[in-house]
């Protein structure tokens, strides 16, 4: 038996493969793309780099290998849709999609007929969400937030993306370790629309006269237009306080000028940053979220303090920047309470461990069926078939 994982090449890419080399054990096989984000992979065995998804659909060997697996996991849903969406129906009913948040909410909002290319590419992907499986969600609500889009029901799980291990290391390494003495603000995760920057330069820009540096991350996302109006707009508001940051960064480095920051504000209007998010509560640090996502559903229930920024309209400079320290210890502690190894094996055994005894296991069902216990029960199907000998 074997699970198979096609992956995302992503700056996430090389956690999510180690972490199910390491924690899940050893008939897990991957498929990602040959180029793209530089992997640091624990070895090379049972990974499949590819071209092109469009032509893995001609690969005899790419295909035997989904034909033979118990599980088939499609973890970020963007350029993989391009075999996806030709896989036949007996495959796609072992497949679970696990979305990352972009790969869903850019096709969740409604767009006029004439706007041909969109349409097109959303119906292809709402047609291969009903014939899989079910769905993964990095948090919950996002189910939710899905289904108001889509109507589709599914089984789903809900399970993180698994972070590198050295994250956790390197975070308590910096602690306390804050350069200078003017206040660094952070911005934002990228160079997407859905971080919402004006709104949050329009509101800084009045400390601008204030010992204050603004930071905003536009090396990752790709839209160079939108990267170009930010980097126009921040500079005319924000003047000499403003300070792009557009090259990438590995790991250590990025995660070093995060520690190097006072205050983190995501204006992100879906399911996006989390790793920045988690990487500044983790350091201590202040940080502001819109309360209409289901990130900021996620922290308060998990007894983070996090702030909103809709009640920053008249906030002071004092009150922007203030934050007990107390209030940031506790949300180091939570971090490492919460935010754990062990937690993302739980979560993640329950999606993948079921296939290992030959039994299919889902976690939620939206309502009642006869396949299901309670109305949030777990429902199972026996695969005497695909049992192992």
């Amino acid at each position: 038996m074997s699970i198979v994982h096609v992956v995302h090449r992503d700056k996430f890419t090389s956690g999510y493969i180690n972490f199910m080399k390491t924690e899940m054990g050893s008939e897990n096989i991957f498929i990602t793309l040959k180029y793209g984000f530089e992997l640091l992979l624990v070895d090379e065995e049972n990974i499949y780099y590819i071209e092109n998804y469009p032509d893995c659909r001609r690969d005899g060997r790419i295909l035997q290998i989904l034909e033979d697996s118990n599980l088939i996991i499609f973890t970020g849903i963007f350029d993989s849709l391009g075999l996806l969406r030709f896989l036949p129906r007996h495959i796609l009913k072992k497949t679970y999609l696990q979305f990352w948040g972009g790969d869903f909410y850019y096709f969740a909002e409604r767009r006029p007929l004439t706007d041909v290319s969109w349409n097109y590419w959303k119906h292809e992907r709402v047609k291969c969400f009903k014939k899989c499986a079910g769905f993964i969600f990095l948090i919950e609500g996002e189910y939710e937030k899905f289904q108001e889009s889509f109507k589709i029901r599914k089984p789903y799980f809900v399970a993180p993306m698994p972070a590198d291990s050295r994250i956790h290391f390197r975070i308590k390494e910096l602690r306390g370790k804050r350069r200078g003495s003017c206040t660094k603000v952070l911005i934002g995760n990228s160079a997407t629309s859905t971080n919402h920057h004006m709104g949050v330069i329009d509101w800084i820009a009045r400390y601008r006269d204030e010992d204050m540096e603004v930071y905003i991350p536009l090396s990752y996302g790709g839209d160079n237009e939108y990267c170009e109006k930010i980097m126009a707009y921040a500079a005319d508001k924000l003047g000499d306080k403003f300070y792009p940051v557009l090259n990438y960064m590995d790991l250590n480095s990025y995660i070093e000028f995060v520690a190097d920051m006072d205050i983190g504000i995501f204006n992100n209007n879906r399911q996006q940053a989390m790793g920045n998010i988690l990487m500044c509560l983790g350091l201590g640090k202040k940080v502001y979220l819109r309360e209409d996502t289901s990130m900021w559903a996620r922290y308060v229930e998990d007894g983070y303090q996090v702030f909103p920024i809709k009640k920053t309209e008249y906030m002071t400079y004092e009150g922007f920047i203030d934050f007990d320290e107390a209030a940031g210890v506790k949300n180091q502690m939570l971090y490492d309470e919460k935010e754990t190894e062990d937690k993302a094996i739980r979560l993640w055994e329950k999606v993948i461990k079921p296939f290992w005894g030959g039994v299919v296991r889902y976690a939620i069902y939206e309502e009642k069926s006869d396949c299901c216990d309670t109305l949030y029960g777990i429902c199972e199907r026996t695969m005497a078939s695909r049992r192992p000998a």
